[in-house]
């Protein structure tokens, strides 16, 4: 399996995406770092909290790590690079300290 493939399974997995492919075979049972399905449908506020709670839960940069993953799948960069990129960058500006922005 090519490494693009596998951030792409890794980037549905984290978004839920893969479970409503699956149907009545969910194998997804957590919702994850980021909230579960539709974590870049909702709106900036909540994404800031559930990226807020995912910092006090697992770290900053495990939470980190979570978005850049998202933003190695091509598909999701295609249709939510911006969105992504801004979420990254308020990240590192909130949570990340002296040195950890560039």
């Amino acid at each position: 399996m090519s490494k693009s493939a596998l951030l792409t399974i890794l980037g549905c997995v984290t978004l839920g995406i893969a479970s409503n492919q699956l149907g009545s075979r969910a194998w997804i049972k957590r919702k994850g770092k980021l909230g579960g399905k539709g974590f870049l449908s909702k709106p900036r506020a909540e994404q800031r909290r559930l990226l807020a709670n995912s910092v006090d839960k697992y770290g900053y940069r495990s939470t980190l790590g979570s978005i850049m993953a998202l933003e190695r799948s091509n598909i999701l960069e295609q249709r939510y690079g911006n969105k992504l990129e801004n979420l990254r960058d308020w990240l590192r500006e909130t949570y990340g300290g002296k040195g950890s922005y560039q």
